[in-house]
This record gives structure tokens, C-alpha cells and sequence, in this order.
């Protein structure tokens, strides 16, 4: 799991060397940007976490397809028979 955590960081790295300066955490990037007053560019950081769990929620729904009743169920607590 160490190999595979190091590898995803050094990815994201790369990739956002360019994009952001590499910030993966928002709050790294939320203080400076408010301390200084350039807020900007911090829009990225509340609406990509958003984007990616709405993107997740609908690949795993295309993927496993609709929820079976008695899923349903156990997911509001419900009891099953």
C-alpha cells in the first residue's frame, strides 16, 4: 500500500506542478490564498471534491446498477426479512 500511496502522490505531483503548485490539501492552499487576499484561483479546491464524489456516485450506479429493494432497506436502516 506504501508503493501505491508514494506512486498516486508522485502522479498528482507531476500533474499538478503546472495546474496548481502541486497543493493536494485545501487547506494548504486556503490560508495563504485568504492571508494574502488572492482567492482566485481557491474556487478548484471546493468544487473539484464535490464534482469527483457526484462523478464516483454515478460511475459506481453505471457500473453495479440500480439499488435492489433490499438494499434500499439496509440503507435507511430498515429491517430485512
Amino acid at each position: 500500500a506504501a508503493i501505491a500511496v508514494a506512486a498516486s502522490i508522485t502522479v498528482c505531483g507531476f500533474i499538478g506542478k503546472t495546474l496548481s503548485g502541486a497543493s493536494m490539501n485545501p487547506a494548504r492552499s486556503f490560508g495563504p490564498a485568504l492571508i494574502s487576499g488572492n482567492l482566485s484561483d481557491v474556487w478548484i479546491y471546493f468544487l473539484a471534491p464535490f464534482l469527483a464524489s457526484v462523478m464516483a456516485v454515478l460511475l459506481t450506479r453505471i457500473i453495479q446498477g440500480p439499488l435492489k429493494p433490499e438494499e434500499k432497506e439496509a440503507a435507511r436502516g430498515e429491517k430485512v426479512h
